[in-house]
This record gives structure tokens, C-alpha cells and sequence, in this order.
């Protein structure tokens, strides 16, 4: 190894040292470790995206990053070159299984068990105090089901539950706190500067929480705190309000707002680790007390590593959550019953039209259904039109509907929530319904407006219930059709 204990190979190659101005390599909970790199020119003759960067470092006892090249920044005489280690690739693999009855860890293990064996390990994994009576997680990655879980657990436990890979692939969970080594970190001993930074992913003073859908096919939400720092959390699992209400209450606990100190020390093979408490003596502010460490990062080169702390959240007394709310939320953890986005449809029959008038105020540019069967239209002159199903109609001028696409959409067709039904024209008054590469419905409308010379635009409702159409003879028409 080169004097800092550091070897560095890219693609395969070896990069000398004296071409190397720094590297550091960062650990945060739940992330992959990142690195960066500064080269001079001369280092090498290119970089090329996804080589593989192995970065063995250590004073006595090396560590080893295996990353992927993903970024490549030319500033003057020095390329940044960035990027994760490949560890966490793995975690995003989808999952889909379901467990009943079952602690948090041991669900993750058996995860690691089914879709990571001999790639992953989890040695240094201690359970928690969760178990979770149903959850399936499905169509998500391994990294968005752990996460989730972990939530859950932080929940139960009261404090922080931590979670992070080693740059030997094994899977570490603790709670907040549990990992003390009686580790010391003094001004002017071990800290030579610091800097004092918000906790800004902490830093929230309302939750508002989406669910999944209820027993009534209902969204679900809920919210807790008062202000303008708003985070919004969207779990499926939960499929009632009180439940969403519940984890925001849950999530509000760890989203207050503290400060975070970032500590410059000298750079040690034994040095923190991601989540260590350690005891923290920072005279010029005046502070003697325990902290977390929620992120390291070693400066090879310089030969220092920033420790980033904050304050346990078990000391945020005033947000502490009721136990007895936790259990009532820890029992609303099931994913919803199954709801079918779209409805079964073979056939649409018109079910109203109207003739709008000659000239730009008449002719239709854009036209959106909802699952209602309520109607939103755009004419050329920029009058925007909408139609109850009922009937009742209001239009306003200067007006464009906030729908994504709306300004492009013009004749092209559109597709259902899952595109379980495409619509389209055929001729220039012939719209057609396809599901599953096969043309299921076709409908001319002149059949239902004779003098129509063609259709479109055209737009078909979320759930395939409606179709809308606008129509042309020189009057702009709009006709709406109803699915069975």
C-alpha cells in the first residue's frame, strides 16, 4: 500500500498515488458508501462509466470499497470521479412474500435468505422489539421493504432503529444507542474544528401520512404537527385514517428539528462508526454530552475523518409517542384488500354530446374524463370547458386544466391507470379501444353525430369507465361514452 495505506484500482488498473489528491469515502445509515476521487490529468488517459473502482484503506486494518465509476467531472487539472459501492446493487432487487406474525429482523434475514444468499450476510443483526402481525411487501426493491420495516420497528422500540451494510456486506441493525464503546471524542484531542449544521432531513414540523385504499376502496391519509416544514410519507400498508394518522404521530417523533454537529478528528482504522453513541466535549460550545454518530467520512489523503452526530431522539421527551398509540398502530399494519384500478368493459355507448359553435371558441384541443364521467376541455381560444356527467357545465375564459399531458395531448388517444385500455383513432371519425395488443371496441361517430367530419382529441377515464371525445363540421362538438 502507498504511505497512507491506501490502493486505488479502476477498471483493473492501478492508479499511483502521485496522481491521486484525495479520495474519500463516506458511510450514512440506510445509504451505500460513496466515494470520490480527485486525479490529476496525468493519471490516466480516460475514465469510462461503470469501470469498477476497488479501494482497499486502512491504518492496520484495511477496509475494502468495491464501487461502480458514476459520475466524471472535469475541474482544471483534477477529474472528480464519484460514485457507490456495489453492495447495495443488490438491494435493489424486487421482493415479493409475505410474512404473518413475524419480528422485523427476521423478516429482513429471510429477505437476505431468498433473494441475496451468498452475496449478503447478517451477522451483526440483533432483533427488535417488533412484530408485525401481516405485511407483504410486493413490487417494491429489498432497500424500500427494509426501510419500511425499520420504520415499523423505531416505532415499537421508542428510539431510533438503525440499519446499514459494512464494507463487508453484513447487515447491521441496532437500536439507537445500543452500539456504546465508551468512546470519548475531546476539543483539541481527538476534534481540531467542527462545524454546527441543521439536521435538515430531520428537520420537519408536520407529517402528513398517504395510505393505501380501505375496506370501501377510499384513500387513506392522516397528519400530525403544525407548520410550514411539511414531510409527506405514502405507505400502502396502511388502510385506514387511523392508521396513517398514528405513523404520523410515529414519524413527527423523529422529524424534529435539532442540531448536528460535523467533527473534524484525525483519521484512525478504529474510528467511529455509523451509529456509535459517543460522548462529545466541544468547548466553544460549550456542550459535554452523549450523541449519535449519523455519518463518517474518511479523508484519506488529508488524513482526517468528518464525524457527523446529533442528538438521540430518545431525549426529544416532548414528542415522545403514547405506547398505547403504538400498539393501536402497529395493529393497522396490513396491506389493503386488492382494488382493481380499472373495471371489466367490452362495450361504451354515448351517453351525451353537445355542440359547442363554430370558430376557436368551439373547437376542442384537449380533452380529459375522470372516473366520474365528469369532462374537461381546452378550446383553441384558450376557453376551458367542464361537464358534469350530470349535466352541469361551467366554462371559464383564459383557462388551461392542470392535468399532466394536457398541453401536448392533442388528437392522439390515451390509456387507462395499469393502460389495461388504449383508445385511439382509426379514420378520421372511427375511435378504437385495444386491452392486451387486441382491438376490443370500435366506434364511428357518425353513427352518433352524422355530420361529424372526424373525432379527437380523445381521452379514455382512469378506470376505462368513460371515453371523451371532441368532434368537427366546422362546429366543435364533445361526446362522452359510457363503458358496460
Amino acid at each position: 500500500m502507498s504511505l497512507f495505506d491506501v490502493t486505488l484500482t479502476v477498471g483493473g488498473d492501478v492508479i499511483s498515488t502521485f496522481d491521486v489528491s484525495e479520495i474519500i469515502v463516506r458511510e450514512e445509515f440506510t445509504k451505500a458508501r460513496q466515494f470520490e476521487i480527485s486525479v490529476l490529468d496525468e493519471a490516466r488517459a480516460s475514465w469510462i462509466l461503470d469501470e469498477v473502482v476497488v479501494i482497499d484503506y486502512g491504518f492496520g486494518s484495511p477496509k475494502r470499497l468495491r464501487g461502480r465509476l458514476e459520475g466524471i467531472d472535469k475541474r482544471g487539472a483534477l477529474t472528480i470521479l464519484t460514485g457507490r459501492d456495489v453492495s447495495y446493487e443488490t438491494l435493489d432487487r424486487p421482493v415479493d412474500k409475505e410474512y404473518t406474525d413475524t419480528e422485523v429482523v427476521a423478516i429482513m434475514k429471510d429477505l437476505i435468505d431468498t433473494y441475496a444468499a451468498g452475496v449478503l450476510t447478517y451477522a451483526n443483526a440483533a432483533a427488535s422489539a417488533s412484530t408485525i402481525g401481516s405485511i407483504y411487501p410486493k413490487r417494491i426493491s429489498m432497500l424500500d421493504a427494509f426501510n419500511k420495516l425499520i420504520r415499523y420497528a423505531e416505532s415499537v422500540d421508542g428510539d431510533d432503529f438503525i440499519w446499514y451494510l459494512d464494507h463487508d456486506k453484513d447487515l447491521h441493525t441496532f437500536a439507537e444507542g445500543d452500539v456504546d464503546n465508551g468512546r470519548e471524542l475531546e476539543w483539541m484531542i481527538e476534534i481540531f474544528d467542527y462545524r454546527r449544521i441543521r439536521d435538515s432531513w430531520r428537520a420537519y414540523d408536520k407529517v402528513t401520512v398517504y395510505g393505501g385504499l380501505d375496506a370501501d376502496g377510499v384513500a387513506t391519509s392522516g397528519s400530525a404537527g403544525v407548520g410550514s416544514r411539511e414531510k409527506i410519507v405514502i405507505d400502502e400498508f396502511l388502510a385506514t385514517d387511523l392508521a396513517c394518522s398514528q405513523r404520523a404521530v410515529a414519524e413527527l417523533k423523529k422529524t424534529s428539528a435539532r442540531d448536528v454537529y460535523a467533527l473534524t478528528c484525525i483519521l484512525a482504522s478504529d474510528g467511529p462508526t455509523i451509529g456509535e453513541r459517543v460522548f462529545v466535549s466541544l468547548d466553544p460550545e460549550e456542550i459535554e454530552m452523549g450523541f449519535i454518530v449519523y455519518a463518517v467520512e474518511d479523508h484519506l489523503y488529508s488524513g482526517v475523518t468528518v464525524v457527523e452526530v446529533g442528538e438521540s431522539v430518545a431525549g426529544l421527551t416532548d414528542t415522545m409517542i403514547d405506547e398505547h398509540v403504538l400498539d393501536q398502530y402497529m395493529q393497522q399494519i396490513k396491506p389493503p384488500a386488492p382494488v382493481a384500478l380499472e373495471g371489466d368493459y367490452t362495450t361504451w355507448t354515448l351517453v351525451w354530446k353537445r355542440n359547442y359553435g363554430a370558430g376557436t371558441d368551439g373547437i376542442m384541443t384537449n380533452v380529459r374524463a375522470d372516473n366520474s364521467g365528469n369532462v374537461y376541455a381546452t378550446s383553441i381560444s384558450g376557453i376551458a370547458y367542464f361537464k358534469a356527467y350530470g349535466g352541469a357545465e361551467v366554462s371559464t375564459a383564459g383557462y388551461l386544466w392542470f392535468i399532466p399531458g394536457v398541453e401536448t395531448r392533442e388528437r392522439g388517444g390515451g390509456g387507462s391507470a395499469t393502460r389495461r385500455y388504449i383508445v385511439g383513432y382509426d379514420t378520421d371519425h372511427t375511435f378504437d379501444v385495444w386491452s392486451a395488443g387486441v382491438k376490443i371496441f370500435t366506434r364511428d361517430v357518425q353513427d352518433d353525430e352524422a355530420s361529424l367530419w372526424y373525432c379527437g382529441p380523445i381521452d379514455v377515464s382512469p378506470n376505462g369507465k368513460y371515453i371523451a371525445s371532441g368532434g368537427s363540421n366546422g362546429n366543435g362538438y364533445l361526446l362522452l361514452y359510457e363503458g358496460s
